[in-house]
């Protein structure tokens, strides 16, 4: 009987110990991962920003030109503005929250459809 405990309890201390290695490559996989994706979450919203900047100046020289030559933009855009593209309501915002995610929290990410009426 108690021979039998004692093989039980090899057997179990060895599973153990597996489990523990286990758990600590998942460990190791998941802090990887989760570097690779606040590096990749990062870089995301560098070229966001980047492109929101673009796309200001652009809509900046439409409307310039569209004031400094309004005959020759009205026939170049036949929806008449030049700032018809200005608010885009199927394209919000998007806005990083302020606090900062910790350990292996998800970045929470909130859409802001009245950001543009700020960047006025």
């Amino acid at each position: 009987m108690l021979q039998a405990q004692r093989e039980m309890l090899a057997k179990f201390e060895k599973t153990n110990e597996m489990l523990l290695n286990c758990n600590a490559l998942a460990t190791a996989r998941i802090d990887y991962a989760y570097q690779e994706f606040r590096r990749h979450t990062h870089l995301l919203l560098d070229i966001k920003k980047d492109l929101d900047g673009v796309f200001r100046r652009i809509r900046k020289l439409k409307s310039n030109l569209g004031k400094r030559y309004p005959d020759a933009f009205a026939a170049c855009s036949p929806a008449g503005s030049p700032t018809d593209e200005d608010e885009d309501p199927s394209h919000p915002q998007i806005k990083r929250s302020s606090s900062q995610p910790t350990s292996h929290t998800s970045m929470i990410v909130v859409a802001d459809v009245h950001s543009s009426q700020e960047a006025s």
